[in-house]
C-alpha cells in the first residue's frame, strides 16, 4: 500500500531468523523484485517483515539505527561505516511513485507467492 509519504521499512530474515537485510521502500514488493534479480543473497531468504513507517525521513532514521545496532548481514556498503541516521535523514526525497490501483496486503502475497513458486523457490 503506499499512501502519501508511509514508507515500508521492511527486515529480511533466513530459516534461522537471521537478520540478513533491512532496507526501506515506499513499495517493498516491487523493492524485493529488483534484490531477487541483483542479489546473489535473495535465495537465503525465508521471513519477510514490513513496518509502516510515516514519513521516509522516520524510517531512514530507523533503518540507519538497525543496521548499527543489529548488523544484517547484506547491508554492507563501503560508506556506510559510520552510518549517521541525521546524514541518512537529511538525503534528498525521491519522486513519489504513483500505482493505478494499491494492493491490499493478501493481494500482494498471492501475488509474491505465485512468483516465488514460478522461481521454484516455494
Amino acid at each position: 500500500m503506499i499512501d502519501g509519504d508511509r514508507t515500508a521499512l521492511y527486515r529480511l530474515y533466513d530459516d534461522t531468523e537471521q537478520l540478513l537485510y533491512v532496507g526501506v521502500a515506499q513499495d517493498p514488493w516491487k523493492r524485493w523484485r529488483f534484490h531477487r534479480r541483483d542479489k546473489e543473497w535473495w535465495g537465503q531468504v525465508s521471513v519477510r517483515e514490513i513496518e509502516w513507517v510515516d514519513s521516509r525521513e522516520a524510517a531512514l532514521r530507523q533503518e540507519a539505527v538497525e543496521i548499527r545496532t543489529r548488523r544484517p548481514v547484506h547491508n554492507i556498503h563501503p560508506g556506510w561505516t559510520w552510518l549517521d541516521p541525521d546524514a541518512l535523514a537529511a538525503a534528498p526525497p525521491r519522486k513519489k511513485r504513483v500505482t493505478a490501483k494499491p494492493l491490499d496486503w493478501e493481494e500482494a502475497k498471492a501475488m509474491l507467492d505465485a512468483l516465488m513458486r514460478k522461481a521454484g523457490k516455494l
